[in-house]
């Protein structure tokens, strides 16, 4: 009995078997079946052959004739199947390689030729090549914003590229969260001053003691702070907020930053921290950025043993602010868990 009859008879069906035409001829005679399945050739006839030999029994024009292939045909199928879909997940596996090496090597073609011009802008706004005219340094000050931006964007491009790959190095030293808010919040102040949008910030002033990859967590701070300046309107408002909860017994610090933009539909939240992903991704999209900053948040915040949380719009103030943009909540563990290899996460 083949599987497709071991199915029906499990399933509480009567089976007739026949093994080839005119055996099933006899068999449709004496049982009138409902059904007729057809495996293979049966006797060297096709399905058609089959049919003429059955047609001019009473009462059988209505009964259906369903051709099945045959055992070793439909192991040869599911081969090839397989074979196929090996060689897409090779060339897709490939193809991703090929993508984070590119990511990794453009990021470095780019880099290069742009910390000189970092550099030479620094020395002429510090005058140590002359003295300058307030136009000159006004126009240098905004060289330099440019050129920091783009510098930014370049690493985050290089992050992403290393954290694809499981390669991106998380070392574990003492800091204080708070001042690497702190930081963040007075990094970020030039382009809010060109944005125009004002920033009001919440961090407590006694220490906040953890033990972590600052530097990281505080481009990862950076990038959302970014964003939320990015997505509000000129004349508009960003709240920051720190905070300490606990759970089980493990300390975690909390960032929280709002801002008063136009907010985001709730079928494109659980979207939001994929890379690459745009709100608005159209040719006419009035955001610039890669769609990256967020994803690359995220993963810093669960390397700490946290993680990213997204609302919009807030059901909360923050920094005393009851803002109806967007807010994004990053937090993370006072110690970064131990692993096996402490300075590295996959």
């Amino acid at each position: 009995m083949d599987a497709a009859a071991c199915a029906l008879v499990a399933a509480g069906h009567g089976v007739v078997s026949a093994k080839d035409g005119p055996e099933a001829r006899k068999a449709a005679l004496a049982h009138l079946p409902d059904l007729v399945l057809v495996e293979g050739d049966l006797g060297n006839a096709d399905h058609a052959g089959i049919a003429v030999q059955l047609q001019d029994i009473p009462g059988f024009d209505a009964v259906p004739i369903i051709p099945l292939p045959s055992i070793d045909g439909a192991l040869a199928v599911l081969q090839e199947q397989n074979r196929t879909l090996h060689e897409s997940n090779r060339r897709l596996e490939h193809m991703a390689r090929l993508r984070r090496d590119f990511l990794r090597n453009i990021t470095h073609e780019l880099a290069t030729p742009l910390t000189p011009v970092i550099g030479y802008v620094g020395l002429l706004l510090e005058e140590q090549l002359g003295p300058l005219s307030p136009l000159q340094k006004q126009s240098l000050t905004s060289m330099r914003n440019s050129a920091e931006r783009l510098r930014f964007l370049i690493d985050t491009l290089l992050d992403m590229s290393l954290l694809e790959s499981g390669s991106m190095h998380f070392y574990e030293s003492a800091y204080d969260f708070a001042h690497m808010a702190g930081q963040a919040v007075d990094a970020i102040q030039p382009r809010a001053q060109e944005a125009n949008v004002r920033v009001r910030a919440r961090i407590p002033g006694d220490s906040l003691a953890a033990m972590g990859d600052s530097e990281k967590l505080r481009r990862a701070v950076l990038h959302v702070l970014d964003n939320a300046i990015k997505f509000t309107p000129r004349g508009g408002k960003v709240a920051v907020e720190v905070v300490t909860e606990t759970d089980a017994g493990d300390v975690y610090y909390v960032i929280r930053i709002a801002d008063s933009g136009a907010g985001i539909d709730a079928e494109q939240l659980e979207h939001i921290f994929e890379p690459f992903y745009q709100v608005d991704g159209s040719p006419t999209r009035a955001h610039g950025g890669m769609g990256l900053g967020l994803a690359f948040a995220r993963r810093v915040a669960r390397a700490f043993g946290g993680d990213a949380k997204i609302e919009s719009p807030p059901v909360q103030s923050v920094a005393g602010l009851s803002l109806r943009g967007t807010a994004v909540t990053l937090s993370v563990r006072a110690k970064m868990p131990s692993r096996s290899n402490p300075d590295k996460v996959a």
